[in-house]
């Protein structure tokens, strides 16, 4: 819609058949909004009346739904109860199932007891698994425009090992999510406005190559995530996992999010301080407005292509002003193999959402040390760029330092030079403050209490390096199955090129050749430590496996290299058919199509075999209690015990009545009526800064052996216990510092003026 303010509206005028479907598109969205604001709130409830209840183990009582134990039912062969049919009109509801999990001595798990709804028409759901960690859930079912369903059927699946109590289903519209489908509508609008007038009109639209560009090669890197269902990728369960947690989180309260009390089915999981999530608050929002979790994952990597695609044309600006290679080096990197398997096939959310940020740091280091005196344009790149990768995937900072300490060492006499050095020291001090809020509580962890990753999690990266055949294979499988990692098509071309303009016309005496060189020995150097060529296992022995050498292991995985491969190179391949462009118009022109040729073939063989080689899902909900990864749960901490959410006495005669949380506090109630003390455990793993209170006074705990919290209950006692997660003032502090930071120096690029010019 912005580009038609710029139409001279006289010229509109004249085209009677557009202004009336201008006139449509007003009418539809006023009605739209006017629906959305007026309209009230739809409820349907579902009583226990509406089941069929012919099995002899289901029946009614006191307007709840109860099934009983079953011999006949076990894991593979699940009871079935459903409702007669209703409608919903169309729209995203809430569905909420309040239970009770823990009838008599019988306790469900995770595992086995789930809530289903189908249609003879399209709607969009996922099963709701019932917890034993709450006695209400909620779940999600979206019914598309147009298409009010009178045929909905709502099912439960159980084969539990004791009673279960279910009572009114509540099905609730989302109010913002009709909001939310009017944008959608604006946005639809738009588009088939431009369509039409740039086919169907003579009106002349301010078409910008450059927005065009870029927005075709964000269209290429996004076309897996136009479809209704999401293709598998080996991380995507959790990163989906992250975004409905955090959506729980949020809704509790918590902000920022650091601890995950309901992963793990409520024992909890502080997923969020050691895996930086800040750049998933716009999903995890998205998601409370009830868009599909598909939906909302799919947005998040469209969004970082466009920040891939753009950050990458306007930082190329450090090395060349030619427009055109700007727009093919963003092709470059943004469709370069390794990251379009990193989107697709790895679906590593935290690693490509770092490599939007990593030419940023190549540009604020190439700038520091081409600028005699740098200034604050000039190192301000490096302090974002660093500050992004630190809060979006902390390996890639690692394989960062690593590179940036090489260069300094490799620039030494450049990098004490007394400007430099200063720009260098300014970048870190901003760095360290917009990451305060990350970094204090990352360390806090890391120091104090021993993880899994910690401590069991030792990687010796010359495990996973790769042999050459597979490392410059021209195109990926597009499977899951091993050596998928490539350098692809467009990069070996692209080290061809550079090797080409370093012999042919880089000169030891020419002042910039340099810059290239430089470029080029990183990309190759990087390239070698993926290779079965590089030493991992001696280097990581030499500099202690128990110390030193142990930190290295912690990147995983040696080909992860292949980002700062990726980057790098890039910047070479532009900087060298600049270069080329000088000597060579022909060459040049060749060059630039071969390359444009090499990507489109890449990409378009992956895009051939990726979908049929793997699964997809709808994933439109995900259950934020679901088991996470062990990587930081805590050392010596039990797996199986989070399979159930249930408080165990372990000392003493203490009953305890009731169990639940609310709003991300635990409640447990307790009768210890003995004059013996007790103890009982709380299905809450005790990570630092859980506190246990008393009727607002602080108690003390304890952790059990599976590294569960424990408190021990006085003789004669009756009360509620609460535990809560409390982050301590320190944390704060560094909030209101990284605050600070972002603060000033947004309002210090606005008094600059400091915009990047095309």
């Amino acid at each position: 819609m912005v580009l038609l303010k710029k139409i001279n509206m006289e010229t509109i005028k004249r085209h009677s058949a557009m202004t009336t479907i201008f006139v449509l598109q007003i009418a539809v969205i006023a009605v739209l909004f006017l629906y959305s604001c007026v309209s009230p709130r739809r409820v349907v409830e579902i009583e226990a009346q509406r089941f069929n209840v012919s099995a002899d183990n289901v029946s009614i009582q006191d307007e709840k739904l109860v099934i009983s134990e079953k011999d006949s039912v076990n894991a593979d062969n699940k009871q079935s109860i459903t409702t007669t049919e209703f409608g919903l009109t169309s729209g995203a509801y809430e569905i909420s199932v309040p239970y009770d999990s823990q009838v008599g001595k019988g306790q469900i798990t995770e595992y086995n007891a789930d809530v289903s709804i189908s249609s003879q028409f399209k709607i969009y759901t996922d099963s709701i698994r019932l917890n034993d960690q709450d006695n209400v859930l909620y779940g999600k079912i979206w019914i598309p425009i147009l298409s009010n369903c009178d045929d909905l059927k709502l099912k439960i699946s159980y084969n539990g090992s004791g009673p279960l109590e279910v009572g009114t289903i509540t099905f609730t519209e989302s109010v913002s999510y009709r909001f939310i489908r009017m944008v959608g509508f604006i946005l639809l609008f738009a588009f088939v406005d431009i369509v039409i007038m740039a086919l169907f009109t003579d009106i002349q639209l301010p078409i910008n190559r450059v927005n065009v560009s870029l927005a075709a090669i964000v269209f290429v890197a996004s076309i897996p995530f136009t479809a209704k269902v999401l293709f598998s990728g080996h991380d995507q369960w959790f990163h989906l996992l992250r975004i409905s947690s955090l959506a729980a989180e949020i809704e509790n309260g918590q902000l920022p999010v650091r601890m995950s009390t309901v992963m793990n089915n409520g024992y909890g999981y502080p997923n969020s301080i050691y895996y930086g999530d800040i750049f998933l608050y716009p999903s995890a929002l998205l998601y409370l407005c009830g868009v599909p979790l598909r939906v909302c994952y799919q947005a998040y990597v469209i969004f970082i292509n466009i920040a891939t695609a753009v950050i990458t044309y306007f930082t190329l600006g450090v090395v060349t002003r030619n427009v055109n290679l700007r727009l093919l080096g963003s092709a470059i990197y943004t469709l370069s193999m390794y990251r379009v398997i990193n989107l697709n096939t790895r679906a590593a959310a935290g690693e490509y959402t770092a490599m939007a940020f990593l030419p940023l740091i190549i540009a604020g280091v190439f700038l520091i040390y081409t600028k005699e005196k740098p200034r604050f344009k000039d190192w301000v790149p490096l302090s974002v760029g660093m500050a992004g990768v630190i809060m979006s995937h902390v390996v890639t900072a690692e394989m960062l330092v690593i590179n940036l300490a090489l260069l300094c060492i490799v620039l030494l006499k450049k990098t004490m030079e007394k400007d430099k050095f200063m720009a260098f020291v300014k970048a870190v001090a901003l760095c360290i403050g917009l990451t305060a809020w990350f970094i204090v509580p990352f360390i806090d962890y890391v120091t104090s209490q021993k993880t899994k990753v910690q401590e069991d999690d030792l990687r010796l990266l010359e495990n996973n390096t790769q042999e050459l055949i597979y490392l410059f294979r021209m195109f990926s499988p597009g499977n899951e199955g091993a050596n998928y990692l490539t350098v692809g098509l467009s990069m070996i071309l692209g080290i061809v090129i550079v090797v080409y303009c370093l012999v042919k016309y880089c000169k030891n005496n020419e002042e910039n050749s340099w810059k290239l060189r430089v470029f080029a020995a990183f990309g190759l150097l990087n390239l070698l430590f993926v290779s079965k060529f590089f030493p991992w296992s001696r280097i990581q022995k030499y500099l202690d496996i128990e110390g030193l050498g142990y930190q290295i292991g912690t990147i995983q995985f040696s080909w992860r290299f292949l980002c700062i491969v990726s980057v790098v190179l890039t910047f070479a391949v532009v900087m060298a058919l600049e270069r080329i462009s000088l000597e060579n118009k022909k060459l040049y022109a060749y060059s630039c199509i071969a390359m444009l040729l090499c990507i489109t073939l890449s990409v378009g063989f992956y895009y051939y075999r990726y979908p049929d080689e793997v699964s997809n899902r709808s994933r439109n909900i995900y259950q934020p209690y679901s088991n996470s990864d062990s990587l930081y749960l805590l050392e010596g901490a039990s797996k199986t015990v989070r399979n159930a959410a249930k408080v165990n006495v372990m000392e003493g005669d203490a009953e305890i009545s009731r169990y639940y949380k609310e709003d991300g506090v635990a409640y447990i109630t307790v009768d210890n009526r003995g004059n013996q003390e007790s103890v009982i455990s709380a299905p809450i793993y005790a990570y630092k800064y859980y506190k246990v209170y008393d009727n607002e006074q602080e108690v003390a705990s304890a952790v059990t052996d599976t590294k569960c919290i424990s408190i021990t209950v006085p003789a004669d006692y009756c009360g509620e216990y609460q535990i809560r997660f409390e982050p301590p003032i320190s944390w704060r502090i560094s909030e209101i510092v990284s605050l600070i930071a972002a603060v000033g120096l947004i309002c210090e690029l606005i008094r600059r003026k400091h915009f990047v010019k095309k």
